[in-house]
C-alpha cells in the first residue's frame, strides 16, 4: 500500500475513537473518517483564500504536537524524543520568523498553508519526518560542535 491509502485507512480506524466526531457522524449518516477528510479540506481551502489561515496552522501544528509529546513523556523512547525535540526546535524557529518579519511572510503566497503542511510532515506518523531532520542536521550541528569544543 502507498502512504496515501495507509493515511486514509489510518483516519478511518483512529476518528472512530472521539465521541465528538461519531455524534456528528451519525447525524450526516456517514464515517467518521469521512468528517474529519472534509474538515481537513475546508481547513486547507479557508487557508488557501487567506480565512483565519494563521489560526488553523497554529491550531493544527500545536495541538496534536503537544498531546502526542506530553504521551511520549509518560512513555519514553529515545526515537520519540528525538522526533519531538527536532519538530518543536522547527516550530519554534519558525514561529520565532513569523513573528519577527510578518511583513515579508504576507508577500509569500500560500505561507501559512506551506508552513502547515511541512510542520504535518514532520509530526506525521508514517514519515516521521522530524526525525529525518534531526539525522541530518541537528545530529550532524550538535557533533561538529562537540568536535570544535574538544579540540
Amino acid at each position: 500500500m502507498d502512504i496515501f491509502t495507509e493515511s486514509i485507512d489510518e483516519i478511518y480506524r483512529t476518528s472512530r475513537n472521539w465521541k465528538i466526531l461519531r455524534y456528528i457522524s451519525t447525524k450526516f449518516g456517514t464515517h467518521p473518517g469521512k468528517i474529519v477528510i472534509y474538515i481537513g479540506f475546508i481547513c486547507l481551502f479557508l487557508m488557501m483564500i487567506g480565512v483565519y489561515e494563521k489560526f488553523i496552522c497554529d491550531v493544527l501544528t500545536f495541538y496534536f504536537p503537544a498531546k502526542w509529546t506530553l504521551r511520549s513523556i509518560v512513555i519514553p523512547n529515545f526515537a520519540s524524543s528525538k522526533l519531538w525535540v527536532s519538530y518543536w526546535i522547527v516550530y519554534s524557529l519558525l514561529k520565532l520568523l513569523d513573528e519577527t518579519i510578518p511583513f515579508l511572510i504576507q508577500f509569500i503566497p500560500f505561507y501559512y498553508a506551506i508552513k502547515c503542511m511541512f510542520l504535518m510532515v514532520l509530526y506525521a506518523p508514517k514519515i516521521r519526518g522530524g526525525l529525518i531532520i534531526y539525522d541530518n542536521v541537528f545530529f550532524q550541528l550538535v557533533k561538529d560542535i562537540k568536535g570544535r569544543d574538544s579540540k
